[in-house]
């Protein structure tokens, strides 16, 4: 999904020459907060989106329910992105400057069943590059 995600995210800006800023955080996750054993339909109304753009605007190929929730973050050349993200104990580091159009993923799920543990796996890529990262995976 996250791979589809960033395809999504070009499409998006082939067409309109911009990235989809479609989450108001990294954390504000569609198409609901990630719960163990719980799997949510794609494609319900966001509580979590900008007035800017919605998932809907994004062209995300779902096949069925998705067990991670997902964020998506953009901004225009120049503009910081959002505050740290941390994998596995090492920061990413993005431009603070970006001299390009940016967007950045993140996916959050719970694997393990430990519902009290606050220790998710969670997903990360960008249009800086073509890594994705995942950070305790299996959690």
């Amino acid at each position: 999904m996250v791979q589809n995600i960033r395809v999504a995210q070009e499409a998006y800006h082939a067409e309109t020459q911009q990235y989809a800023n479609v989450s108001k955080s990294l954390t504000d996750y569609y198409p609901a907060a990630p719960v163990y054993q719980i799997v949510t339909a794609w494609g319900a109304a966001c509580t979590n989106c900008t007035s800017q753009a919605s998932w809907s605007s994004l062209p995300v190929h779902v096949d069925g329910p998705v067990r991670f929730g997902y964020a998506t973050v953009a901004g225009v050349a120049s503009e910081a992105p959002p505050g740290a993200v941390t994998v596995n104990g090492s920061p990413l580091t993005f431009p603070a400057a970006p001299t390009s159009d940016w967007y950045i993923v993140a996916a959050d799920g719970d694997l393990d069943g430990n519902p009290t543990e606050p220790n998710n796996t969670h997903v990360y890529a960008s249009s800086w590059d073509n890594h994705i990262w995942v950070d305790r995976e299996g959690q």
